[in-house]
């Protein structure tokens, strides 16, 4: 009789984000928000932008 051990797929390792996209789309959410008039203290994921 003979056993197999079980084995796990290996889990993809996540690739770390572009800077420079990261960037990009960054921008593009706070022209998005400045032309609706909306404060930059609400947007999230952001990191440069604080609340005052």
């Amino acid at each position: 009789m003979s056993t197999k051990t079980h084995t796990t797929p290996k889990k993809q390792k996540e690739s770390p984000v572009n800077p420079f996209i990261q960037m990009i789309e960054d921008k593009k959410r706070i022209d998005k928000a400045t032309e609706e008039g909306k404060p930059l203290s609400t947007l999230k994921g952001i990191n440069f932008v604080k609340p005052v």
